[in-house]
Formats: C-alpha cells, structure tokens, sequence
C-alpha cells in the first residue's frame, strides 16, 4: 500500500508514517504545495497513491484543494469509485462545516488530532481494503 502524508507536524507525521510504513511505502511532505506536486507525480508515472493521509490547514495549499484536485485528477483518468484514492483527514476543527467541506470535495474519513494511532487504523480498517 503506497500511503503519503501531509501534515506541518513532525511528530503527527511520524506516528502517522509508523503505522503505514510498515504496510508498504510511504511518503510524507510538510505543506500543500509539495504534497500536491507528489500526488500529481504519482498519477503522472501510472501509481498513485492508495490512501493520503492529510490535514486541513496547511501552508501553501489547503487540504480541501488537494482533496478536489484528487478527485478531478481520477476524473480526468476515468479511475471509477471503487478504485480512488482514499483520503483521511486529520484536524484538530471538528466543526461541522470543516467536515462537511472536507466530505463535499472528495474525503473518506477523518480522524481528530490529537492523533490516538489505534483509531486511525480502526479508522483505515473500516474502508475494507486494508489489512
């Protein structure tokens, strides 16, 4: 399973990046800019990422924009539903409209910072594709 990070947290990244390096590769970037231009990578070269792993409020460019241009991108590719990247928030706003935001344009889930590890990958093995 080939998972990305994005968070401005060092310390989120690596207990996020713990449990997925373990289940295969796994990258990490510290702002929206960069994750982004790895996403964009990845489908450009025919692997994109299997799950992304991001945060709301980053730098440069939000996570509600990478998560819209994911999903454009798998448009853009005919990638059907079934086959998507998917897509979990971490954020410390649990407010409904960040989180009805972050659904709108394309999340799966989302899990609330602090980040508890366990529940992430509770939250991960609810998806049904990952073991």
């Amino acid at each position: 399973m080939k998972t990305l990070v994005i968070d401005t947290d060092r310390a989120i990244m690596d207990a996020v990046s713990a449990i997925f390096c373990k289940k295969g590769g796994c990258d990490w970037a510290e702002d929206g800019e960069k994750g982004l231009d790895m996403i964009k990578s990845a489908f450009k070269q025919g692997q994109p990422y299997d799950l992304i792993v991001l945060e709301i409020v980053l730098p440069e460019v939000s996570g509600y924009t990478i998560i819209k241009e994911v999903r454009n991108l798998e448009l853009n590719m005919n990638i059907s539903p079934i086959d998507e990247v998917k897509i979990i928030v971490l954020t410390y706003r649990s407010d409904e409209p960040t989180l009805l935001q972050a659904f709108r344009n394309g999340a799966t889930g989302w899990v609330s910072k602090p980040i508890d590890p366990t529940a992430l990958e509770a939250k991960i093995n609810k998806l049904h594709w990952w073991s």
